[in-house]
């Protein structure tokens, strides 16, 4: 059932019953009673109260979203004809329990000037069929305040067939907890995405990050730092059935943990990570699993490089090269003493040395 905007009784029949339709309000997430009875119209046999939600469409423009967002609820859509590109004014604050959907048109683009999307903490979003564009972390400098690009999420967010490109992070030369991307400190799904052409760090993850059949390809990164595609900081991320290839940077495209030495946690199942310029995954302070994935043909310092705990099952590491005689082609494998798990994988055909 969904409510709308002066609707005030109706009757529908049920299973041989009927079903009055009361005290509906026209807020987009709402509660309705319904009263049942048996057959004819009399005493009523029961009641029950159940949720509703409201669907509109709003403008194809900055002010069609934050109506939205006012409304909560959804999904909502927009009345874009065609693919649009919305210039923002300022960053958009998802301040509401909603479900925004572009349907494949709605460009949102941040100007060079701004983050595009921010997530509060305590507020659960998704973002369906979008495109967020051209954002600017604008950082503060203060610790503990983060920026991002693209979207900065504190909250629950889920985002679902949406395009996250050409997004940057202004470095300063101490601001590596910002992202060009997507920054999140909370609770994040992405899947069916992709991540392209975004600047310093794609996604940076010190929350909960599940990945899934998305893309990160032609995602740069001028910080110092490994992680263009993927810079697992101190969180708990899992990227599944997706294709990380082409990044570039210093070193290389994923980074799980960091310098501080705080445990992150990273797992990669039926992934691919290959064709990255400087060298496939680092793994440093963090566990690292690699489960029926492949990872081949990256360059600079080779496939991985581990100084921690590193299990790799039924996965396959060949065709990388390392141009850097610190490192192995394939698997290097830092420090002695390090945990290096290799369950039924191949390590072969890496330049110099597997």
């Amino acid at each position: 059932l969904v409510g709308g905007v002066g609707v005030d009784s109706g009757v529908i029949g049920v299973g041989g019953g009927e079903v009055p339709l009361l005290d509906i309000p026209p807020e987009g997430l709402s509660q309705l009673r319904v009263d049942v009875w048996a057959g004819a119209p009399g005493p009523a046999i029961g009641h029950y109260t159940v949720t509703v939600s409201r669907q509109d469409v709003f403008a194809c423009t900055e002010q069609g979203i934050l109506d939205a967002i006012a409304m909560g609820g959804g999904p909502h859509t927009f009345d874009c004809a065609g693919p649009t590109a919305v210039v923002t004014t300022a960053e958009i604050v998802i301040d509401n329990d909603v479900i925004l959907d572009g349907e494949g048109n709605l460009m949102v683009d941040g100007n060079d000037d701004h983050a595009v999307f921010v997530v509060p903490s305590q507020v659960t979003a998704e973002l369906h069929g979008l495109v967020v564009m051209n954002g600017r972390a604008v950082p503060s400098g203060i610790p503990g305040v983060h920026a991002a690009g693209g979207i900065l999420n504190d909250g629950v967010l889920t985002v679902t067939n949406t395009t996250i490109t050409g997004n940057a992070m202004t470095f300063t030369g101490s601001n590596g907890l910002d992202a060009g991307g997507i920054l999140n400190n909370g609770i994040l799904t992405v899947h069916d995405g992709i991540l392209s052409g975004n600047l310093n760090f794609a996604i940076e993850n010190m929350g909960t990050m599940t990945i899934a059949r998305t893309t990160l390809s032609g995602n740069d990164n001028s910080t110092g730092n490994c992680g263009a595609a993927i810079h697992n900081w101190d969180g708990e991320a899992t990227v599944i059935d997706s294709e990380v290839s082409g990044n570039m940077g210093p070193c290389h495209a994923i980074s799980n943990g960091n310098r501080s030495q705080l445990f992150s946690d990273l797992t990669l199942i039926r992934t691919t990570v290959s064709g990255n310029e400087n060298g496939g995954l680092h793994n440093s302070y963090g566990a690292m699993t690699i489960e029926d994935s492949t990872v081949s043909g990256n360059t600079g310092y080779g496939g991985i490089a581990t100084l921690s705990i590193l299990v790799l099952s039924n996965s396959t590491v060949s065709g990388n090269v390392s141009t850097d005689s610190n490192f192995a082609g394939g698997i290097h494998n830092k420090f002695s003493g390090t945990s290096l798990d290799l369950i039924a994988s191949t390590v072969a055909y890496n330049v110099p040395g597997n």
